[in-house]
């Protein structure tokens, strides 16, 4: 009988061994199998959510999306809230551009209002100080314009003052000159890098514009079409000058050409 337990030993062994193999193999497959889950599952659900997550709260901020998500290993309902998330982002900066313009536009006319271009004027007027070139201003004021109302009424005198902000606008050839409506009948005219006789020049531009237009004005005191005025003013500013003082002397300008009318316009030096 002892010859045999020998062989039921190395039998038990060969068991074990294999036992211990397979455990060691399954161990493996299991570790290898819940790596590849981990890494399948973050793929799909972990970095698309910190993504959405990410881009969710960039849109609720009204920040741009920087860059278009890779949707490649997005399972079906992810897609389906990523496409929702980009139209949200899409329709938010549409609607916040639609508002910045609104904000900067006047209503009536469709060209900048005075907040705009104060802000506009503050801007140039620091970058002409900087760099030492000429700022012109301009500024235009409908003549008569009381008139026009009492005699036509305020709906008219409305769609007056909209044609006039067009024909002035008409005759700024540069995408750096500025037009904004700056009262009830008055424009301002910003014109970067522009010297008084360019400013001059641009002025009688729109003298003529607004003869050949020749809205009717019935009633007005020297010619019975609509004329303007205009006062104008163009400096170097120094470090010790304020835009102000550009502003009061196209306004003391204008004060000049509103005793002539009949389109004319006059100019402080400086």
């Amino acid at each position: 009988m002892s010859l045999f337990f020998p062989i039921k030993r190395e039998s038990n062994m060969a068991i074990t061994h294999t036992l211990h193999l397979s455990y060691l193999i399954f161990s493996s497959f299991s570790l290898l199998v819940f790596i590849l889950s981990a890494f399948v599952f973050r793929k799909i659900i972990i970095e698309p959510a910190e993504t959405l997550a990410v881009h969710s709260a960039k849109s609720a901020e009204g920040k741009p999306l920087l860059k278009e998500i890779n949707q490649r290993f997005y399972p079906v309902e992810m897609r389906l809230i990523s496409a929702s998330m980009k139209k949200i982002a899409e329709k938010n900066d549409k609607m916040e551009k639609n508002l910045l313009e609104i904000s900067n536009t006047d209503k009536l006319t469709r060209i900048a209002n005075r907040r705009f271009f104060d802000e506009i004027f503050l801007y140039e007027w620091n970058f002409a100080k900087r760099i030492k070139r000429p700022l012109g201003l301009l500024i235009v004021d409908l003549d008569d314009f009381k008139l026009y109302n009492d005699d036509y009424g305020y709906s008219a005198g409305d769609k007056c003052i909209a044609h006039m902000a067009g024909i002035i606008k008409s005759s700024l050839k540069r995408n750096t000159d500025i037009i904004a409506r700056y009262g009830g009948e008055e424009f301002i005219i910003l014109l970067p890098d522009t010297d008084l006789a360019g400013a001059a020049k641009i002025a009688d531009d729109i003298l003529t514009e607004v003869r050949s237009a020749a809205v009717p004005h019935s009633i007005s005191f020297k010619e019975k079409i609509m004329t303007v005025s205009i006062g104008l003013c163009s400096m170097i500013p120094e470090n010790t000058d304020t835009k102000e003082k550009l502003l009061l002397e196209a306004d003391k300008a204008l004060y000049e050409a509103k005793k002539n009318k009949n389109c004319a316009f006059s100019f402080n030096t400086l």
